[in-house]
């Protein structure tokens, strides 16, 4: 990597679409093809002189070399020229593209290799033009097909027409284009970039960003607060260009993901803010205590001989293209830890795809029953192992036992846990990662891919999870966006988001003289019943002990007790939760949240839907026909009118945003959370973000089981309560009657004959003060 020309493993890596979720593959360089001299460079510009000038720009590409070596770029990239050749020479024989050349349409551009995508787009990728019929099903609410309908009257279609703005084939035909343009625009300067970016890598030009350093000496230590600062310290060649910058991360990204979070000086951190956890904290603590061992006074005489600690072991499971970097780009995360050698671990189905030519699988035998192939030239502190497998096979044959969180760690990049297509796949990995008991770290492409492999995580295995990292925008994520060429509307960031949790850990306590196990923080007694089972025990000397012990019931929450009604035929309104609060700050932190059973859960995120603009008639079903929906603005006391309310926000609002929730009550017939709500007007382009505190009582008849239902639901934005008098309440009742006298859609009439539910007069407590039954509570 410190030659004048580029590797190609570097330029393989990343000129693989990443749309298509391929495995990159790692080449090595022909000698045949390698420039060694300038004699043998010389030789190739004679003959690129003796081509016509008409021809020679067609001939003599990275194509025609098959792309073994590439060459330097054009003069304002401020590089010498290798060998000592005159830089003119280079541009002229090897340049495709200039700096200020790189946009082209994906059907005509200079590079055949991008023309192929352009094939490959049109064949298989449908027009997102809401009048076209929906070609799957949709799993994000950011996804185009999420604006179709089963009863649009086109059928679907291939893009054809390709925009003039991006250059990329993105909808069947022009007038789709010009039809849906606002909708397009809002990610088209993305496409052009990465467009641009595409055409960069198929240019010719020399990449400097791919040459990396060396190791440097300990007292100089890298600051790891984003890319900026760590490629300063760690003395990289310098990346004036933003383009050179995003195709330099790209690759960095995957090493560097790791090191932010486990290494000693990584960004996160306990504070506010930082998003690590307690527990995160321990765990990581383990990890660096081997990751950043103190001096031993080691020598090279007999006498100053010391014994070394095992390697610290990286597990990357479901591997793909990570598999395939250039070993110079995962060399960079073993400098970052000098004293402490590290063995990389690759697995998965697809970890040696399209590599066949580079490492031939081994044979099984009975010392290498799994086939794996080794690397153990990387570097004196580095070795890499890849296994063409599946985790959860080589876990049941005790293949890695015993782990230790002190030297072993789980990495998945972009696993898909939760998507619909994978998740299969993960069911029988996820309690063997969580029983080990050592940090995993997990990355995703959007945010919404990243929550929603939090959320399957966390209702599969509801209660036997420590959340280490809150998830969030991951520091040292790839700055480049990648195209789906089966969607090329569909654009993500490798590692965009990053996140980490582990299997609970449990610690034995007395309790009324019996030994019980006792959940570390976080953990809601709730989840624990009484009985004896045998358990995993886990002490501050990492020592896991297996032993029978019981578990108690936790009194101390259910003692807990509500004064809401048991009577599921009592009318909503007497399930009304009434409370004042010391402060009118309802500002939610995620990061306190109770954790809830699934049930509940599921609940709480049908009430999030529907504040954020996304009703349906099963969502409405939430609530019983005799329910209340009580806040500031209104007061329906039946199903009919809250289905008018929910249905009626989407023609008031442009959009509404959940920004955030904190569970503060989880008790018997009550749930309460605090929620923070964006909302975008329609006809004023204004946003308001409105905090309160939302309180479900619960239907007593429907509370235990798999789908429960609301008796009465208040949203309370200040520290008082309502007192249901005077003009204000008249209004809220008053707006709730004339809005289901402008809503004729099919969804609210199913709900018409919710009007005659049982109703009683309105409680009225006249003033919502702690006078007027509301006792005032500090959540």
């Amino acid at each position: 990597m410190q030659s004048g020309y580029t590797c190609q493993s570097c330029l393989k890596s990343l000129i693989t679409p990443s749309g298509t979720k391929s495995v990159v593959r790692h080449v090595r360089i022909n000698p045949v093809y390698a420039i060694t001299s300038k004699r043998r460079y010389t030789q190739i510009i004679a003959k690129t002189k003796a081509i016509p000038s008409r021809q020679r720009r067609t001939v003599v590409t990275a194509e025609s070399l098959n792309h073994r070596v590439t060459r330097k770029g054009p003069g304002d990239l401020k590089t010498t020229a290798p060998f000592g050749v005159d830089e003119a020479e280079i541009n002229a024989a090897s340049v495709l593209l200039q700096p200020n050349n790189l946009f082209h349409s994906f059907s005509s551009s200079p590079s055949r290799v991008i023309r192929r995508r352009a094939a490959f787009m049109k064949s298989h990728a449908y027009c997102p033009h809401p009048d076209h019929r929906q070609t799957r099903i949709v799993t994000s609410p950011n996804d185009p097909e999420a604006r179709k309908t089963t009863n649009s009257t086109h059928p679907p279609a291939h893009v054809d027409f390709e925009c003039p703005d991006c250059g990329l084939p993105v909808y069947c035909s022009e007038g789709h284009w010009m039809d849906d343009y606002e909708y397009h625009a809002e990610i088209c300067d993305t496409l052009r970039q990465a467009n641009e970016d595409d055409h960069d890598l198929h240019s010719g030009r020399y990449f400097p960003e791919f040459e990396y350093p060396g190791p440097q000496i300990e007292e100089i230590l890298p600051n790891m607060t984003n890319w900026d600062t760590y490629l300063y310290t760690r003395e990289y060649n310098a990346i004036n260009e933003d383009r050179s910058m995003r195709q330099a991360t790209r690759l960095l990204t995957y090493p560097m993901t790791i090191a932010s979070v486990i290494h000693e000086l990584s960004p996160y951190n306990i504070r506010p803010g930082g998003r690590l956890t307690p527990e995160g904290l321990k765990s990581l603590s383990a990890l660096r205590y081997n990751l950043h061992p103190p001096r031993s006074g080691s020598g090279l005489g007999i006498k100053d001989l010391k014994l070394t600690p095992p390697a610290v072991r990286i597990f990357i499971l479901g591997a793909r293209a990570e598999s395939s970097l250039p070993r110079e780009v995962w060399v960079q995360l073993e400098y970052l830890f000098r004293r402490c050698p590290l063995h990389l671990i690759f697995i998965g189905p697809e970890s040696m795809t399209n590599r066949d030519d580079e490492f031939p699988l081994p044979e099984r035998t009975a010392t290498n029953p799994f086939g794996g192939i080794v690397e153990d030239r990387i570097s004196n502190y580095m070795k890499i192992t890849t296994f063409v497998d599946y985790y959860h096979t080589m876990h049941k044959a005790n293949y890695f036992q015993p782990f230790d969180p002190y030297f072993d760690c789980f990495v998945l990049f972009h696993p898909g846990l939760g998507h619909p297509a994978s998740a299969h796949e993960w069911e029988e990995t996820l309690p063997q990662l969580l029983e080990t008991k050592v940090p995993i770290i997990a990355t995703g492409y959007t945010d919404w891919d990243m929550q929603r492999d939090k959320k399957w995580v966390e209702e599969k295995m509801a209660g036997e999870v420590d959340l280490l990292m809150e998830a969030g925008e991951n520091r040292f994520r790839s700055l480049r966006w990648d195209l789906n060429d089966m969607d090329p509307g569909d654009i993500s960031a490798g590692n965009w988001g990053v996140w980490a949790f582990r299997g609970k850990r449990y610690e034995t306590t007395m309790k009324d003289g019996a030994m019980t196990a006792a959940p570390t923080a976080g953990h809601s007694g709730t989840e624990c019943a009484e009985t004896t089972n045998a358990v995993m025990v886990s002490t501050p000397v990492n020592v896991v002990l297996v032993m029978t012990i019981r578990v108690n019931e936790w009194d101390t929450f259910e003692a807990k007790m509500s004064n809401l009604p048991k009577d599921s035929s009592v009318p909503g309104e007497q399930f009304e939760p009434r409370q004042t609060h010391p402060s009118e700050d309802y500002t939610p932190d995620p990061s306190k949240s109770l954790k809830l059973s699934p049930a509940r859960q599921s609940l709480v995120d049908d009430i999030i839907a529907l504040y954020s603009c996304q009703p349906t008639v099963e969502r409405v079903k939430r609530y019983t026909p005799d329910c209340v929906y009580d806040d500031q603005f209104v007061y329906a006391n039946d199903r009919y009118k809250m289905a008018g309310q929910w249905f009626a926000l989407p023609k008031l609002f442009k959009a509404s945003k959940c920004e955030g929730y904190q569970i503060v009550v989880d008790e018997p017939g009550l749930i309460q959370f605090r929620n923070e709500q964006s909302w975008t007007f329609k006809v004023i382009p204004k946003t308001a973000t409105i905090n309160a505190l939302v309180s479900l009582s619960l239907d007593p008849a429907t509370e235990n089981s798999d789908f429960i239902q609301v008796k009465y639901h208040k949203d309370q934005a200040n520290d008082k309560d309502y007192s249901h008098e005077g003009l204000g309440f008249s209004f809220k009742k008053w707006q709730a009657d004339q809005v289901m006298k402008h809503m004729d859609s099919p969804e609210v009439k199913q709900f018409e004959a919710d009007k005659g539910a049982a109703k009683q007069a309105v409680n009225t407590y006249g003033t919502g003060a702690a006078e007027g039954n509301a006792p005032t509570k500090d959540l």
